[in-house]
């Protein structure tokens, strides 16, 4: 059952600009001639930017995300005098963005002083549970009166849990709503829950293997505030969707089968194709599919008798979680009439005017602004050729691999204390292969006096670790799931995808090099950056306690 989430998908770099209205947060993080960037704006934004990027956060990257904001607002007043206000996309993007502002700045000002904020010990249980992931059964129902029968039989015999309940994929921190995974971690293995509630529906859940994950490493700098900020979120969405169920669930609803079966038969294809990017925002080529007369002026569903079309859930799919379009079409509509129907409640109680969703709107604009200028500048660019792309992917062939194959040796012990002492024995001068004959619980590995084989990366988790590690490198403890093992990489062989394989990737990877280019061409010919002023104490203390609203 994976999480039922209703929270806004924002756009990572969002630009703090001058306008009429004054800014939240008077704290200036950076200035530049008469651009401030203010804290506030600073905080959103780079929050949102450090969770997307590989970088550690320090004093140097907060500074370059400053300056990084303070280039985009010169480049987007360019395109002020461009004139690329006017589009009919920008003015319709702010026109939905504020209604969604509006929805989410009504929900946290009649929610947010419900929510508890977490004390310590509950953030490092937490941290904690980032580290474990679970493989779990359950059994679903729509209503409690169809799992309590259920429960019964399985309560009285465990062993027919199987004949009702499915396997789900692992699960981790954060895949399931709030409550159930609150249930979830406490189960030990082999352990059958109660019935438990989630805004999908009622399970019985039975935890059948624990598995621990390295793969949630923060900066320490953040992932307390981090992850006191994302439990507050998870809270503060749960108790959205609980207050939306009350207020508007109880309109009447009639979807219609025969647009929602040819709009999903459109839409399937993409959501199987669908891996890390927000959901289907390729969606705008629908217009082009079935045209304006056709599907999208068609009515998906009623509402109290009023029409829903198709054309407006469309405008809402980026915002609705992917696991909820499938295997069809009825549960995403009906989150999106809901959230309509909040849209409408939301303004009608003046949040459209509210102060900081003025803000967010002002920003917003400066985003769109910024990649509309990047996007006009870039139609005049010539498009390169097979000749440019085969030098590009030569020059840049590191980036192009398909896999690399590592011949490992490995010795496998019961705790990762005993790993860390062999591998350190070895790095001061001990036998591999001694070490490995005298200490390895794998039998045909240490008959060969470590010798595992050769791996591929996509092998988890020795071989995915030993392509990370150079040739001659020892490393360990490596958690192998059947014990922890020290390992040593003693060949590598590097394998890259041909010219015609990653021609796509080639593509993709120029033209961000082009835009790159074309922001350092747009900006003023007397900017200079050493003329930034950096209040580097603020800096320093942001994200510290903050007051800053979504």
């Amino acid at each position: 059952m994976i999480s039922h989430k209703y929270v806004l998908i924002l756009i990572s770099f969002l630009l703090p600009v001058a306008c009429n209205h004054r800014p939240v947060s008077e704290t200036v993080i950076a200035s530049y001639g008469d651009i401030r960037i203010h804290k506030a704006d600073y905080e959103r934004s780079y929050y949102q930017f450090w969770q997307t990027t590989h970088e550690k956060d320090n004093a140097d990257l907060r500074r370059a995300f400053a300056r990084q904001l303070i280039e985009q607002e010169l480049i987007a007043a360019k395109g002020e005098r461009l004139q690329l206000d006017t589009l009919q996309a920008l003015q319709d993007k702010l026109a939905y963005d504020r209604k969604r502002f509006a929805r989410r700045r009504y929900l946290e000002r009649t929610i947010r002083d419900t929510i508890t904020p977490p004390n310590t010990a509950t953030v490092k249980t937490q941290l904690k549970r980032k580290n474990i992931e679970l493989k779990v059964s359950q059994i679903y129902q729509d209503t409690k009166n169809n799992i309590m029968p259920i429960y019964q039989k399985v309560h009285s015999n465990p062993q027919m849990f199987d004949q009702y309940a499915r396997s789900l994929p692992w699960l981790s921190w954060g895949d399931t709503d709030w409550p159930v995974e609150n249930v979830l971690y406490q189960l030990q293995p082999g352990q059958i829950s109660e019935p438990v509630r989630s805004l999908m529906g009622w399970h019985i859940f039975r935890l059948d293997s624990i598995r621990q994950t390295l793969q949630f490493q923060e900066p320490a700098t953040l992932h307390l505030h981090n992850m006191r900020q994302r439990i507050m979120n998870r809270k503060f969405d749960h108790a959205a969707a609980e207050h939306i169920r009350e207020q508007v669930w109880k309109t009447s609803l009639a979807i219609h089968v025969k647009p929602m079966q040819r709009l999903w038969n459109y839409i399937e294809p993409m959501v199987k194709e669908y891996k890390n990017n927000p959901p289907l925002h390729n969606l705008s080529t629908i217009e082009h599919e079935f045209g304006p007369s056709d599907i999208l002026n068609s009515v998906i569903a009623t509402v109290d008798g009023q029409p829903f079309y198709v054309d407006e859930f469309v405008d809402a799919l980026p915002d609705l979680p992917r696991n909820l379009l499938r295997p069809n079409l009825k549960k995403a509509i009906e989150i999106a009439i809901r959230d309509k129907i909040m849209n409408q409640i939301a303004l009608q109680a003046g949040m459209g005017k509210d102060a900081v969703v003025r803000e967010k709107l002002r920003r917003q604009r400066i985003t769109y602004m910024y990649y509309a200028t990047i996007a006009h500048q870039m139609k005049k660019q010539q498009q390169p050729g097979e000749a440019q792309l085969q030098t590009f992917y030569e020059a840049n062939k590191a980036s192009y691999i398909k896999d690399i194959l590592s011949e490992v040796r490995f010795i496998l012990v019961h705790d990762a204390a005993t790993a860390r002492q062999l591998a350190k024995a070895i790095d001061q001068g001990a036998s591999f292969a001694e070490m490995a004959r005298r200490y390895s619980m794998h039998q045909q590995s240490r008959q060969r006096n470590g010798l595992l084989g050769k791996l591929s990366r996509n092998e988890e988790p020795i071989g995915q670790k030993a392509a990370q590690l150079q040739q001659g490198q020892i490393f360990a403890p490596v958690n192998t799931g059947n014990g922890f093992a020290v390992i040593q990489v003693s060949q590598q062989d590097t394998i890259y995808q041909t010219f015609a394989e990653s021609l796509e990737q080639v593509r993709k990877n120029m033209k961000e090099k082009m835009i790159n280019t074309i922001h350092r061409q747009m900006l003023p010919a007397d900017y200079d950056p050493r003329n930034i002023h950096y209040n580097d104490r603020a800096l320093k203390n942001i994200l510290q306690d903050s007051d800053t609203v979504f």
